[in-house]
């Protein structure tokens, strides 16, 4: 039972902390984005 819980925790962690990366991620991309297009719309 203890093996359980301590896996599931694990897995609880390790799906939180991708989610967050994803999200970091695309909200990083997407700035990304923004800025590259106001930099080539001004050229």
């Amino acid at each position: 039972m203890q093996n359980i819980t301590s896996l599931f925790t694990f897995y609880y962690c390790a799906i939180t902390s991708s989610f967050f990366v994803i999200f970091f991620l695309i909200f990083y991309i997407k700035m990304r984005i923004i800025t590259h297009q106001t930099a080539n719309s001004s050229n």
